[in-house]
């Protein structure tokens, strides 16, 4: 009996170990391009969350109009404090934002051209600001 138990159990292995493994069917369709795969769920968008640029990726140039650009100037200038008194004003043009007027300082000359810098986009900035020596 013990005999017959073991001879059906090793027929049963053998019989188990030469099936075919299960192959998955063949696919019809090509793979899809690399740009139309799906995103990994780490890159998929968020709703209600604004995405960020790629380091790699540069900012749209001149993206406010001349007319935004020297308003935004003049009125960061004239807000600023350390700059009250000093009269600086900004001509822009699509390729130019030329700054003129007096300065007290150094200080002040640089902090002119940072604000200006930080609205020109890719307009090449005009420094014609003054320093007055004191005497």
């Amino acid at each position: 009996m013990k005999c017959l138990l073991c001879l059906m159990f090793l027929l049963s292995a053998i019989a188990a170990s030469s099936q075919e493994p299960a192959v998955p069917p063949p696919h019809d369709s090509q793979p899809l391009p690399r740009d139309e795969q799906p995103l990994p769920r780490s890159q998929r968008p968020v709703p209600g969350i604004e995405p960020r640029m790629p380091p790699d990726t540069a900012a749209p140039a001149n993206t406010l109009s001349t007319e935004e650009v020297r308003a935004a100037i003049d009125d960061k200038l004239a807000g600023e404090p350390a700059l009250r008194g000093t009269g600086i004003r900004a001509s822009v043009t699509e390729k130019t934002v030329v700054l003129t007027g007096t300065v007290e300082s150094d200080q002040q000359h640089e902090l002119a051209l940072r604000i200006a810098s930080s609205y020109a986009g890719d307009r090449e900035i005009v420094d014609d600001i003054e320093t007055r020596t004191k005497l």
